[in-house]
């Protein structure tokens, strides 16, 4: 590989191509900021890396001149958080599972051949789903180009600047929770319908969890712009259907936002529990750290 490909960030130039397109100045010009001070940082005499850094600072002035004239268009910041959709289900079947995953992440056992495929075909009908409900909705994750902590005030920006837009991975941050949504639509009038996709086939116990936590959240930052929270299940191979589960979410509320709040004290003050195996740990998924709990609990005078 050339030597100045590591200095070549290629999708955040492309993101922010689109953004100029889509007239989001502000977040095209922090995407090529980015690029353009990575592109300066090769020392090497290779022409190419040297013109696409002329090329970009010259998009970027472009990019900036026009934003100061867009000043509702805000800068778009760093976002940190506590907890996410995935520690707060880990925590509801374990608060070992939820330790672990923040602190012994290395510990988790790698995917079985059998969980990979399931993942490809999860990702297939996540894909078949958008193709079907909203062809011409924004990917965050390519809008950011990968930018991961930027993608809750993209996504904030983004339903400012369009009257009506459809958002795939939606994230927000309300209470230190980051929750991303699978698909966001805000319609003319501004009101919202979510979905969230599954591969399942009927609503189970923990994919509530899930959905419980992502409601609370953007329930938090739109309340009753909400039209409805929906989770898409799967109907035959090339065929679902959405059901609203709004109502559903409303009466779990309540133990979903102390529960949050919980999960992310144990977080901050606790060691790892001492919790036996049994029959949590295959209660939602078959936990990743089964393996590191199997070893350690054979261990003389075993203490966490």
């Amino acid at each position: 590989m050339a030597d100045y490909m590591n200095f070549l960030d290629l999708e955040a130039i492309a993101s922010a191509d689109r953004a100029f397109e889509n007239k989001q100045y502000n977040v095209s010009t922090m995407l090529y900021r980015m690029a353009h001070k990575k592109l300066m940082k090769y020392n090497g005499d290779r022409m190419l890396p040297i013109q696409m850094a002329g090329d970009v600072k010259n998009k970027l002035q472009r990019s900036e001149m026009i934003w100061t004239k867009n000043p509702q268009q805000t800068p778009l910041t760093y976002r940190t958080w506590s907890l996410s959709k995935t520690s707060y289900v880990a925590g509801k079947q374990c608060l070992k599972h939820l330790y672990l995953d923040k602190y012994k992440r290395n510990e988790r056992s790698a995917p079985s051949p059998a969980t990979k495929i399931l993942w490809e075909k999860g990702r297939e009908f996540e894909n078949l789903v958008r193709k079907r409900m909203f062809p011409n909705g924004i990917d965050v994750k390519d809008a950011m180009a990968s930018k991961f902590n930027y993608f809750s005030s993209y996504t904030d920006s983004a339903l400012k600047h369009f009257r009506e837009i459809t958002l795939f991975e939606a994230s927000f941050i309300e209470d230190k929770i980051l929750v991303m949504v699978d698909m966001l639509h805000k319609d003319e009038k501004g009101e919202l319908d979510l979905y969230e996709i599954k591969l399942h086939t009927e609503l189970t116990e923990g994919i509530l969890w899930d959905l419980s936590i992502q409601y609370h959240v953007v329930k938090k930052r739109f309340g009753e712009k909400i039209k409805s929270f929906n989770v898409v299940l799967r109907r035959g191979e090339e065929d679902f259907e959405f059901i609203n589960v709004k109502e559903d979410l409303e009466k779990l509320q309540e133990e979903t936002g102390n529960q949050g709040f919980e999960f992310i004290h144990f977080l901050q003050i606790s060691s790892e529990p001492d919790i036996a195996m049994g029959p949590h740990c295959y209660l939602l998924y078959s936990c990743g750290f089964k393996d590191y709990c199997t070893r350690v609990a054979t261990l003389p005078d075993y203490h966490v």
